[in-house]
C-alpha cells in the first residue's frame, strides 16, 4: 500500500470512529446511558475488534461523553450530587473488578440473559405498566426525602434509598467496566423502576455517575493494555461534541417523551447485545 493510499485509510477510519463517537454520546447523552450500547456492537460487527479492545475504546468513549453531559447537567443543577456520589463510591471498585473480568470470563450467556432483561423493561415502559417516573418509590428501605429546584425554576420531590443504591453502584461499576457501556442502562431503570425518580433527573443523575465511574474503569483498562489511540482518540474526540449538545435537547423534550426515547434506546442496547454474538 503507497503512503497515500495509507494516510486516506487511516483518515477515513478516524472519521468513521468520529462520526460513531458523536452520534452514540449524543443519543446516549440525551437518555443518561452514555452511548457504550451503540458504539459496542458497531465496534465489534463492522470493525471486527476484539471484545476487551472495544470495552477499551467505548468506556474511553462513555466516560468523555458523559464529562461533557454531567457538566452541563451539573449547570443546570439537574444532578442529585448526593445520589450519583453514593452510585459512584460503590461503582469504583465494581469497575475496578469489571475490567479484570473483561479478560477472564465469557460473555456471551451474560449478553444474552442481559439483553432480554433490557427488553423486558423497555417493553414495560413502552406500555407503561410497572414503571412510573412520578417520584413515588417502588423499592425504598429506608429512603431519604429529595427536595430540590434547578436551574428553570422547577422543583423536583422524590424518595432515594442510599443502600439500595450503593448496591446497584457496585453492581453498575462491573458491567460498566466488563462491557464497556457506561452503566446507565442499569442505573438508569433502577433510579427510574425502584425509586420513581423523574427521568430528567435520572438521566441527568445518571451521567455525573458514568463520569465518574468511567475514569476508574478506562485507567483499569489501560492498565490491562485494552485502550489503543487508533480508536479510543476519535470515538472520544466526537463523544466530545455529542456529549454537550445531548443535554440541550434533553431540557426541551417532555418527561413522557424522554421515556420514550429510554425506551428505544434499551431496545437498541439489547438488539446490539445480542447482535454482537452473530459475528
Amino acid at each position: 500500500m503507497q503512503p497515500n493510499e495509507a494516510a486516506m485509510e487511516a483518515f477515513g477510519l478516524s472519521l468513521a470512529l468520529f462520526v460513531v463517537g458523536l452520534a452514540a454520546s449524543l443519543y446516549g447523552s440525551l437518555v443518561g446511558l452514555g452511548g457504550g450500547f451503540i458504539a459496542l456492537p458497531v465496534l465489534r460487527l463492522f470493525f471486527g475488534l476484539p471484545t476487551t479492545e472495544v470495552a477499551g475504546a467505548s468506556i474511553v468513549m462513555v466516560t468523555v461523553s458523559s464529562l461533557a453531559s454531567g457538566s452541563a447537567f451539573l449547570r443546570a443543577r439537574r444532578i442529585d450530587v448526593p445520589l450519583a456520589l453514593s452510585f459512584a463510591i460503590f461503582g469504583i471498585p465494581g469497575s475496578i473488578i469489571g475490567a479484570a473480568l473483561s479478560h477472564r470470563i465469557p460473555t456471551k450467556g451474560f449478553d444474552l440473559a442481559y439483553a432480554a432483561m433490557l427488553f423486558v423493561f423497555a417493553t414495560q415502559l413502552i406500555l407503561g405498566k410497572g414503571v412510573k417516573a412520578d417520584g413515588s418509590p417502588r423499592f425504598a428501605p429506608f429512603s431519604t426525602e429529595r427536595k430540590f429546584t434547578d436551574r428553570d425554576g422547577k422543583t423536583w420531590r422524590y424518595r432515594v434509598s442510599y443502600p439500595v443504591a450503593a448496591v446497584t453502584g457496585f453492581v453498575v461499576g462491573i458491567i460498566s467496566s466488563l462491557f464497556g457501556i457506561g452503566g446507565g442502562v442499569v442505573q438508569v431503570p433502577a433510579m427510574i423502576g425502584l425509586f420513581g425518580i423523574p427521568a430528567h433527573i435520572a438521566t441527568a443523575t445518571s451521567a455525573g455517575i458514568i463520569a465518574i465511574v468511567g475514569l476508574s474503569g478506562t485507567f483499569a483498562h489501560m492498565a490491562h493494555g485494552d485502550v489503543h489511540p487508533v480508536y479510543a482518540v476519535p470515538l472520544a474526540l466526537g463523544a466530545l461534541v455529542g456529549g454537550q449538545v445531548g443535554p440541550l435537547i434533553n431540557r426541551r423534550i417532555s418527561s413522557p417523551a424522554l421515556l420514550k426515547a429510554l425506551a428505544a434506546a434499551l431496545l437498541l442496547a439489547a438488539v446490539g447485545l445480542a447482535a454482537k454474538h452473530i459475528a
